[in-house]
């Protein structure tokens, strides 16, 4: 089974025409509805797009086996996603794509190895999680290449001074953590942390921390500057009715705003009128996993494009190719279910593949090792505002 670039959107549907195939059925969890449905838009579509392609190149190689994808909405929920994940296991169920956020991973992760099942993981992993490769494919580098890509843009855009509000969970609490310290070695001082319950009923009103924050800032501005002086964000996307609720005329709008990957480059910023002023004033910036410049990228980003008529965010494609991932392990095994001979395909397979978006090779802690980052910022362009890609983070080379 062979990835050919070129020839991604030409290649006919996938169903499964022969009657006699062995059918196997890869499982997904995708954010379909809740804080991430944006990004799940376009994954679904994404894996649709695989799965048509892999079981073509099935049919065409006269494989005896054809790949059946069974998507679950994960909701963004990570206990929902344990539970969807146990009821495909019990349904036999041995490969799953997702989840697509790192709070599911940690608690996805431990039952998928109880179960005997192949993860394959869409979102930085927290370094304390499931440290074993055979079972958890890591289809991001690390959190710290993320953490590391927006120190950077805080150092250039000369901001040392910095206010968190975010989802209270693992991975907020790790991310604020790991920033805290790159800013405290560069000088910089964290002016206080907000976190917010992201399964409460008000999820969407953010009343209570817009004062809280403005109380934060007002000081460090006075003490500091505004010019070094700013917001991090870590949300999904409910960030948009934050944005909605933050004067740009009050303190909140005399520093800039930056953001994590859980909310960058997603449309409904753009299609409210508050959220997107807002966004321009700030110059709102947060990286998401880097476009590979190849036909093969282009390709399959048109694909998804063409299906749900938008621009797509790199975690849909690199979901194409987690499935691939997927396929071509379970094709290197010859009993398809069998969970120990698909745990031990998975490391050849990593090792091996160079898909769309680049080589998924792990680093020494099993990690993805290649991949960086791009930083996307809300502008006015013309009479238009646009996510614009405004700085490219390459990891240092070790």
């Amino acid at each position: 089974m062979v990835v050919v670039a070129a020839s991604l959107l030409g290649a006919s549907c996938g169903e499964v025409t022969d009657p006699d195939a062995e059918v196997v059925t890869v499982g997904a969890l995708v954010p379909l509805s809740g804080g991430q449905s944006a990004l799940g838009e376009a994954v679904e579509a994404s894996l649709t797009l695989a799965a048509d392609i892999i079981n073509a190149s099935l049919e065409d190689a006269e494989s005896p086996w054809r790949v059946n994808l069974r998507i679950e909405d994960s909701r963004s929920d990570p206990e929902l996603a344990f539970e969807k994940l146990r009821a495909m296991s019990e349904d036999g169920v041995r490969v799953v794509v997702g989840p697509f956020d790192t709070d599911s991973i940690v608690f996805a992760a431990p039952l998928a190895d109880r179960l005997s099942t192949v993860l394959l993981a869409c979102a930085p992993v927290l370094p304390d999680t499931e440290d074993d490769n055979d079972r958890l494919g890591r289809m991001f580098p690390a959190l710290t290449r993320e953490v590391d890509a927006v120190a950077e843009e805080l150092n250039s855009n000369g901001v040392k001074h910095v206010a968190f509000v975010g989802r209270d969970g693992d991975w907020s609490v790790a991310y604020i953590d790991m920033l805290a310290d790159k800013l405290i070695d560069r000088g910089g001082t964290v002016r206080g942390t907000i976190l917010y319950d992201p399964n409460a009923n008000d999820i969407n009103d953010f009343t209570d921390e817009m004062t809280e924050l403005a109380g934060l800032l007002g000081p460090a501005i006075n003490s500091f500057g505004s010019e070094s002086v700013g917001v991090f964000l870590l949300t999904q996307d409910e960030g948009v009715q934050l944005f909605e609720q933050a004067d740009a005329a009050s303190v909140l709008g005399q520093v800039r705003w930056f953001g994590s990957s859980g909310m960058s480059r997603i449309p409904e910023v753009l299609a409210s009128s508050d959220a997107r002023s807002f966004a321009a004033a700030t110059s709102y910036t947060a990286p998401l996993f880097y476009e590979v410049d190849s036909n093969g990228y282009q390709a399959v980003e048109q694909g998804v494009r063409d299906a749900i008529g938008r621009d797509v965010p790199s975690p849909a494609v690199v979901a194409y190719d987690a499935l691939w991932i997927a396929a071509l392990t379970i094709n290197q095994v010859t009993n398809r279910s069998d969970p120990i001979l698909l745990r031990g395909a998975l490391p050849n397979v990593l090792n091996g593949y160079a898909g769309v978006t680049g080589s998924f090779a792990p680093d020494g802690d099993g990690n993805r090792a290649e991949g960086g980052y791009d930083l996307w910022t809300v502008r006015q362009n013309g009479t238009n505002v646009e996510w614009i890609k405004t700085t490219a983070f390459e990891p240092p080379e070790e």
